[in-house]
Parts: structure tokens; sequence; C-alpha cells
């Protein structure tokens, strides 16, 4: 049955491909003076978030829940420890093997119905008892740290109330604590993920006052000039034409959005 989920998923892709849209017609606009129109439904990013699945479903497979487990490549999963969950991620033999050796048992690596990939992800069940059997014994610290040590991926999962000691969140100042005047006081709130070296024009320690900006924003729309957009046609150049880009991902998301940005015109070399 359908549930719902905590995390505005439709919303926020519909967000990210607006910024996307924008950004290009940004370009278009600055190199060649032409308008764009942008549309973005939430409907349409849902149906394209279906990329897992919907090729099950063009080849006759059964189309079912994967939680957090990879439709390509297994063990792929998060575990239970003594003290929380870990999440494990393997995607080639070796691997494999060498998580074999970790977890004391070197001969199932070679054993059958579990040496290849292929193989494992159609015994994902037996696979996920193993590794559960194994992280069942340690605290997570202790798996994360015979994990790394063997060159496994490997990463915690992390409770919100954990998330203000996460010590690469820390480094990046992406947890800070800042005064709310119209609030409780302190309160603690994400940093801004666009890092660069510029100086902040305003104090970030602190919550505006409400309506602290307002005569600041009516002088700015006030004084903006709102120049007509020339239109032009669908036979000039791709919007990304003389782009170069360097795609070094694996799996969906960067390959994907290198794909993207060839569509649009972009030269896209992909390393692997």
């Amino acid at each position: 049955l359908p549930s719902l989920i905590g995390f505005p998923f439709c919303e926020v892709s519909a967000g990210i491909y607006a910024a996307a849209s924008t950004l290009v017609a940004q370009r278009v606009r600055r190199t060649r003076g032409i308008g764009q129109l942008i549309d973005v439904a939430l409907f349409d990013c849902a149906v394209s978030a279906l990329s897992t699945f919907l090729p099950f479903h063009a080849v006759g497979k059964a189309v079912t829940r994967a939680g957090n487990r990879h439709s390509l490549a297994a063990p792929w999963n998060a575990y239970h420890a003594l003290d929380g969950w870990v999440l494990i991620c393997t995607a080639t033999d070796d691997q494999w093997s060498r998580l074999c050796n970790l977890i004391g048992q070197p001969t199932l690596a070679q054993g059958a119905g579990f040496t290849t990939n292929t193989e494992r992800i159609s015994r994902r069940g037996e696979v996920d008892d193993i590794l559960q059997r194994w992280t069942a014994t340690l605290t997570v610290a202790q798996c994360i740290e015979r994990l790394t040590a063997n060159d496994i991926a490997c990463g915690p999962i992390l409770t919100l109330n954990q998330l203000a000691t996460e010590p690469n969140l820390l480094h990046r100042k992406m947890v800070r604590r800042v005064f709310d005047p119209a609030g409780p006081g302190e309160i603690m709130v994400p940093g801004c993920p666009l890092a660069t070296s510029l100086p902040t024009a305003a104090d970030d320690s602190r919550i505006p006052v409400p309506d602290e900006h307002r005569s600041y924003l009516r002088t700015l729309v006030a004084g903006r000039k709102r120049n007509p957009l020339p239109r032009g046609d669908a036979g000039q150049a791709l919007p990304l034409a003389g782009m170069r880009v360097v795609e070094i991902g694996q799996y969906t998301t960067a390959p994907l959005v290198g794909r993207q940005l060839g569509a649009l015109g972009a030269e896209v070399f992909k390393i692997e």
C-alpha cells in the first residue's frame, strides 16, 4: 500500500530541475539573447524518478520495493549493528571477495551461487542475512573501521540528533547554531551548500527580524529594469554548445547528468 514519506521528494526534484533549467536559460540569454519559457511539473519529475524500476518492467520482471538495496549490485543494503545502522556497498566481485575474507567466510566468495554479482542479486536475501549476522556482533564504529580498512564502501546511518556532532558536517560548517530573535533563541540550522571564498554581505550568525529587509527589497524591485526578451527560432545551436564536461561518476546519478548535459549540446568526456 502507498505510504507517506517525510521528505517532499517531488517538490525538491522539481526545484532542482527548475534551477538547472534556469541556469541553461541564463546561458542562452547571455550568449544569444533568446528568452526561454521554463515549465516543470511535479508529476513529470515523479515519473522521471522511476528510472530504477522501469528497466525491470521493460524486460518483463516484477517490480517491487527495493528499500535500501541497489537494483544492480549485491550486497548493498543497510544492516543493523549493536548501536545503530550501517550502510555497506559492494559493486565488484573483488570487493565481495574482500568482504568475505573480512567476515571470516573466505570460501563463500567462490561458493556456488555467490561468485558473480548477477548470482548474488538473485540471492540477495541470503547475502543480506550473512552480512546481518556479522554486523549484529559489532558496533557501527567497529563495522566502519574494519570495512574501511578493507576498502569496502560504507557509512553510518545517522539520526537527526547525531548530525550536530558529525565530523564532516562540522568541518564543512553545514550544521550551525544561529540566534532567532522571533523564536526560542538559539536554534540549529543547515549551512549553505554553496561554499565560496567571497565575503558575505550580511551577518549570518543571526536570523533577521521579520520585515527587517523589506525597505531594501522595495528599493531593489523599484530600480529593476524590465526589458522584453527577444525570441529566437528552433534552428539555432543547442544551449550548451561549446561547453566541455569531464564526467568521472559511477552508477546512476553522474552518468545521467552527463547524458543531460550532452543532450543540451555540451561535449561530454566520460572516464571509467
